[in-house]
């Protein structure tokens, strides 16, 4: 009730929706788990998936679609105007509806019971730590937490409070404070010079991942306190040395999702070259199009996808772990190529269209001559945006060294008492001096 409550304090009608599709998902489970005939499997499953994607298509996708054919018809010559749908976006659909689907998908694949009970069942689709903007949950990881009674202990209280405030942090004092100059450079990029656009498309880059880790460790931090462990959402995916390396740690509850219910049962990479190759560029085709209905997005995905089969087909390796001397030029180098493409592709994912994104990249060659503070700052306070990007640099380091091998909540609670309260301290007081407080919701909850 808590749970729904929460998502009701948004738009209270969009709860027969969240708990019309968990209706159909749950009870399809217990329809499949009840019958050994391969053919009335496939129906119920087949249901349930064509529910959660006609939910997705009419709420997410019908406007782009519509849109699109017209553009099309329209540029052969045949007039037509489309057919828009006025309604509000609900929050947290791409999210629920894969956790959903997953469930059934796991169900038939035997790699886990059916669950009797529908409240269960409900919980684990609408919890509300992570309903919003993920992680997307597996049923087969967070309903066994469910279904026991949690004991939540002292350091699950510890840990649980160090990662919110580290999610707020990185939100409020660095991703909300950096967004004050890439949407002053995004908002008319054909204006702003080369420098600018560079500059903005690399804090761009920064501030999507402060924003969107951000609410994953709040998520992960609230569930913590309630004795409830959800999956860890990034690894320093800014440390990685290929694009492959990139989405190991990059977003890793979706892309593991898209590699168990996508890749895998399209072939993977146990096929032929020509097939490897469209299996990679079709999941990262639908990565890129889960992430908004804008033709910016799968050309976000399709970069990507695109890198990844180059890197295949050039051999490229996807780790630098163990690299030696010399070797470790290499590395660097690779690290360096890595960055540059994450940053470059960011262009796409922040243009609010396909014509502003290729605006960035072609305004980015021009404007270095004779550049002065103020034209670089598009008229933002300098002192401000290095602070936050000054700030940002200390995430990195103790992101990527200081909890290499431990989330920073659980680090955090192992700390003596004084160092502990110094840490959360220091992070309030910097909330408090340096966060930018506005009306800045998390990027992804438009997802």
């Amino acid at each position: 009730m808590a749970s729904l409550g929460f998502y009701a304090a948004w738009n209270a009608w969009y709860l027969l929706l969240i708990v019309g599709v968990a209706l159909v998902c749950w009870y399809a489970g217990r329809r499949i788990e009840q019958t050994d005939s391969e053919r009335i499997k496939r129906r119920w499953i087949a249901l349930a998936v064509s529910v959660c994607l006609v939910v997705l298509g009419v709420f997410k996708y019908f406007n782009f679609f519509s849109t699109s054919i017209s553009d099309g018809l329209n540029a052969i010559g045949i007039g037509a105007d489309p057919f828009l749908l006025n309604v509000l976006l609900p929050v947290g659909i791409s999210f629920y509806s894969f956790q959903a689907l997953s469930y059934v998908i796991d169900v038939k694949r035997g790699s886990m019971p059916a669950t009797r009970s529908f409240h269960d069942f409900l919980l684990y689709v609408s919890f509300f730590p992570q309903l919003v903007a993920g992680p997307i949950e597996r049923a087969t990881r967070l309903l066994p937490q469910i279904y026991l009674r949690q004991t939540v202990t002292l350091v699950d209280i510890r840990a649980g409070v160090v990662r919110i405030m580290w999610g707020m942090f990185k939100k409020l004092v660095v991703a909300d404070t950096l967004s004050i100059y890439v949407d002053a450079v995004y908002s008319d990029p054909a204006s702003q010079v080369g420098p600018a656009l560079l500059f903005a498309t690399i804090l761009f880059g920064i501030q999507i991942y402060c924003d969107f880790s951000a609410y994953s460790d709040i998520a992960i931090g609230s569930a913590r306190l309630f004795g409830i462990h959800l999956m860890e959402n990034f690894k320093s995916p800014y440390i990685a040395t290929s694009v492959t390396d990139f989405w190991r740690r990059w977003h890793i509850s979706l892309s593991t999702w898209l590699r168990d219910y996508v890749y895998i049962p399209l072939g993977g990479n146990r096929t032929s070259r020509s097939r490897w190759y469209f299996n990679t560029l079709a999941t990262f085709f639908l990565s890129g199009l889960w992430h908004g209905a804008n033709w910016t997005f799968v050309v976000w995905g399709a970069l990507h996808g695109a890198a990844i089969v180059i890197e295949r087909m050039i051999g490229w390796p996807t780790t630098g772990a163990d690299a030696r001397g010399a070797a470790r030029l290499l590395v660097l180098l690779r690290w360096l190529v890595t960055f540059s493409l994450v940053m470059c592709a960011w262009a796409f994912f922040r243009a609010d269209t396909l014509s502003d994104a290729l605006a960035v990249f072609g305004g980015m060659g021009q404007g270095w001559s004779g550049l002065s503070v103020p034209t670089l700052m598009a008229g933002v306070a300098a002192d401000r945006i290095f602070a936050g990007l000054g700030l940002f640099f200390i995430v990195f380091a103790v992101e990527a060294l200081w909890c290499e091998r431990m989330d920073i909540g659980t680090r955090g609670a192992a700390l003596p008492l004084a160092a502990r309260w110094a840490a959360l301290l220091a992070l309030l007081f910097g909330i408090l001096l340096f966060g930018t407080f506005g009306s800045d919701a998390f990027i992804y909850f438009q997802f």
